[in-house]
């Protein structure tokens, strides 16, 4: 199990922008010198509530200000935080023990009520919370005492502290007033507090005086919207912003001529072109989702275009995740297979033609565009007709989300469980961003993840994944390594999660 964390008997583990709002909680001077960092970010928080949107770049930001009842260290090892112990009993109900003395930014006590209130609102349909996908196998929270959580489940899940790791909290009481109102008066327990926002501008936070784990060091941070890399590599070369993300690696020479420094992680977020299976179509068609994975060079492109910032996924799980079956082969690259597949499904020479829509973010991963830009060539050697097309991260987000994206899709998931629950994710019905339902799948993952045996949920991880490599429902591509460059004034280092921490961070 973690520290703090006990096992069981068994020893088992573990909406503002939209409405152009301007949030500002307190006036602000000019930052005094050497107590404040700037990060050029790609792309805005989606919301200043933490109990709604489930995409990584609201999260990474958010939890400065909020924070889970467990996390995970730099080293990806769970930890207690809000809360102290979690002990799953042999029935399967998880005991947490909160943390004494903490307190939100605005004084209010973080006790029990603060943790049902926010599961709660994430589980009730009605608020239809993008994050409910990440905790459905919650059933209840009930309140033991103001320091005592149990949390049941509809079948015993050890996987549970995984997800709970982005399940951040918020006061019971302004909750209680309805999320629009935890949207224009953020309060969390976190390191820093929210000092305004301009939505697709920038976000500016203030240090949490009264933080219970230390004040930090720095004053006031300002994460700045820039979405285009280049105009975030001018900005930190200039001596605007501190820290960027997302760094193409033919620009290193640059950023480090320029007198910053780079820092490169292998990363959580695996990156693969989703494919819409919820409308009828060519990619109704097993073959033909075959044929575009056949017809894809990952190698060539990490290689080439990545420049090896980058690792191969041949399956649904990544390197680091527990439950990799690491005999998978994947889909190597044989574009006369391509071909063929297509051939047998009717299409190409002699056949109908085959055009399709690849929809990409550009400035949000690593080489977004260019990725796609040479994806759409490869399957257009393969006898597909593609369009390429880009929208504002936002509207690309929310057009995934509702099923309204044409095809194919270019899309990161960051991995929070590093097991085989992972997959309910980003494979099961009805999971946020998922556009892709095999009833059959989703009860196999449920299932496996209810297993008490931890040899027993290995094994049927490695089976369901060799369904997914079969059934072909995204191109698989990589495990992305992300790359940051952090002006001298700085010392900080990323994470393999993707969350920018600034109480971890010191100005020189």
């Amino acid at each position: 199990m973690i520290a703090g964390l006990r096992a069981s008997a068994r020893g088992l583990a573990a909406v503002a922008a939209a409405m152009g709002m301007v949030v500002g909680l307190a006036g602000h001077a000019s930052p005094a010198a050497g107590s404040y960092i700037v990060v050029g970010m790609n792309a805005d928080v989606r919301s200043l509530d933490p109990l709604t949107p489930n995409d990584a770049t609201t999260t990474r930001i958010l939890h400065n200000v909020y924070e889970p009842l467990v996390f995970r260290d730099a080293t990806n090892k769970l930890v207690p935080w809000l809360a102290t112990s979690a002990i799953m009993s042999d029935s399967g109900v998880w005991t947490f023990k909160l943390r004494r003395g903490v307190r939100f930014s605005d004084g209010e006590t973080f006790d029990a009520s603060s943790v049902k209130a926010s599961i709660d609102f994430i589980l009730d349909p009605a608020h239809k919370a993008l994050m409910r996908s990440v905790i459905t196998a919650i059933r209840d929270v009930t309140i033991v005492d103001p320091y005592t959580v149990q949390i049941g489940t509809e079948n015993p899940f050890p996987g549970l502290l995984g997800p709970m790791t982005d399940i951040m909290m918020v006061p019971a009481t302004l909750l209680a007033k309805g999320i629009e109102a935890v949207q224009k008066a953020p309060v969390g327990t976190g390191p820093y507090r929210v000092e305004s926002w301009r939505p697709n501008q920038e976000l500016r936070l203030a240090a949490n005086d009264t933080y219970w784990n230390g004040k930090a060091s720095v004053q006031e941070v300002v994460f700045r919207v820039i979405p285009e890399v280049n105009a975030r590599i001018s900005a930190l070369l200039a001596g605007e912003v501190d820290i960027i993300p997302d760094v193409p690696p033919e620009s290193l020479t640059t950023v480090r001529g320029g007198g910053a420094h780079t820092l490169a992680v292998p990363g959580r977020e695996i990156i693969q072109i989703g494919l819409n299976l919820l409308k009828p179509g060519p990619l109704q068609d097993v073959r033909v989702r075959r044929a575009l994975n056949y017809a894809v060079d990952v190698d060539g492109i990490i290689t080439h275009l990545l420049a090896g910032y980058a690792s191969r996924m041949r399956g649904p799980l990544e390197r680091i995740n527990v439950d990799l079956d690491p005999g998978l082969r994947g889909y190597p690259y044989d574009p006369d297979r391509a071909k063929a597949l297509l051939r047998e499904a009717g299409y190409g020479p002699g056949g109908k033609p085959l055009s399709l829509v690849l929809n990409t973010p550009q400035g949000r991963y690593l080489k977004d565009y260019e990725v796609a830009q040479e994806i759409a060539q490869q399957l257009q050697r393969a006898g597909v007709q593609i369009s390429l097309r880009t929208d504002e991260w936002g509207t690309y987000l929310n057009e995934v989300q509702t099923g309204k994206i044409q095809d194919l899709f270019l899309l990161g998931r960051g991995d929070r469980e590093l097991d085989g629950t992972f997959m309910h994710d980003t494979l099961a019905c009805n999971a946020a961003y998922v556009l892709y339902c095999n009833a059959s799948l989703t009860q196999q993952i449920v299932q496996a993840g209810s297993l008490m045996s931890a040899s027993a949920r290995a094994a049927t991880w490695r089976r369901i994944q060799a369904t997914v490599v079969d059934d072909a429902p995204w191109i698989f591509l990589w495990e992305q390594h992300d790359i940051y460059a952090v002006s001298p004034r700085v010392i900080w280092q990323p994470r393999t999660d993707e969350n920018i921490l600034l109480v971890e961070a010191r100005v020189r």
